[in-house]
């Protein structure tokens, strides 16, 4: 099979991991990879590291309206004589899907990581109903949301039902509870410091148990737009002492085995990967019922579940974890369970090979 994947951003995020991860799998198995992005990205130059071929390219703003590189691109495609090509993102749908498929691609599918629909313009509508095969979401969420908010952009029996994110099981062990009694327990979070997190929604539910004297240590992992108010609105509440704000992390496996409770705020996800990663590891979670979050932690089975929102909830779920070491460890051991079931990289990956390399 000779597949190209297509991602025009030059930043580093959750789609360009998995493209990078899915490239070199099929690689692994035989399979001629060639990856479509700006060369001075990240993702290219990671791919570059590992000896996927690159084509080098340029998405702008109004790419799809744009003849020259339309016509650059069916030429440059077309010599590649691809089976199948996968993109990441509606821009880069809407930028070059016509002009892939004209080049003779047989199969043209985008997977879709993100709760959110596009419009139903013309050019979304044309590029997704003319230019695209498929449409796989990651998650049920995902594929209800764009069906109800866009089901024009999709033709009959285009979308697949949905193949989950999965992780590396061997990077995250099960370690389960860690916390010697007596010990303070130890919150934590990674993720990127944006408005879409919700850690400005934690804030004030740490503020909530600190005035109720329930001890405890919030470790924040990550950098983002928002670390400056994030810090400011911690000092305001009262929790520098009960606040730390880490940076930036390479070994994500090593934090969430040193916490004992995972508390995730953000308001939408398609598959929130570091929840996935925190039960791995035995820890049991805290979350928003909102989005895809329903999908990944079985509510009082592998965490507890709250109202959308809710700060006064949030605080009341956490405080119920805090004090029950039982029930810590039950969660820890279920959500273990769960994401061998349903989250397994290599499983995945296998299922998504075999959906790009069927007729």
């Amino acid at each position: 099979m000779r597949i190209g994947f297509f991602n025009g951003y030059s930043i580093w995020g959750g789609g360009e991991k998995w493209h990078f991860e899915m490239a070199n799998y099929c690689k692994s198995l035989g399979d001629e990879v060639v990856m479509y992005s700006p060369v001075d990205g990240e993702l290219a130059k990671r791919s570059l590291e590992v000896g996927l071929v690159i084509r080098d390219i340029a998405i702008s703003k109004h790419s799809y309206f744009n003849p020259m590189f339309l016509i650059k691109l069916t030429r440059l495609v077309k010599k590649d004589n691809l089976d199948v090509l996968v993109f990441n993102s509606f821009r880069d749908v809407r930028a070059a899907a016509y002009a892939i498929k004209k080049a003779g691609v047989k199969k043209v599918v985008l997977r879709c990581g993100m709760p959110i629909a596009p419009k139903q313009s013309l050019s979304y509508l044309f590029n997704f109903r003319v230019g695209l095969d498929y449409f796989v979401p990651i998650s049920e969420s995902i594929r209800d949301e764009f069906l109800e908010k866009s089901p024009k952009l999709l033709r009959e029996n285009q979308c697949v039902p949905y193949i989950a994110n999965g992780i590396d099981l061997k990077d995250f062990t099960y370690v389960g509870e860690t916390t010697k009694d007596g010990q303070t327990i130890v919150l934590g979070n990674a993720s990127r410091l944006s408005h879409q997190k919700g850690l400005d929604l934690l804030m004030p539910s740490l503020k909530i148990l600190k005035d109720k004297g329930i001890p405890f240590i919030m470790k924040i992992a990550g950098e983002g737009e928002e670390r400056d108010f994030l810090i400011k609105l911690a000092h305001e509440l009262g929790l520098q002492d009960n606040v730390e704000f880490i940076g930036h992390i390479d070994n994500v496996s090593d934090f969430v085995k040193e916490i004992d409770i995972y508390v995730f705020t953000s308001r939408y996800e398609g598959t929130a990967r570091s929840m996935i990663e925190a039960m791995a590891c035995g820890k049991p979670v805290v979350a928003f019922n909102t989005s895809s979050m329903r999908e990944v932690v079985s509510d009082d089975e592998t965490g507890l579940l709250v109202k959308p929102f809710s700060i006064e909830d949030f605080a009341a779920k956490t405080e119920v974890l805090i004090k029950d070491k039982n029930l810590r460890q039950q969660f820890g051991k279920e959500g273990r369970a769960r994401v061998e079931n349903l989250f397994n990289k290599e499983k995945n990956f296998a299922t998504w090979y075999e959906f790009l390399n069927s007729k």
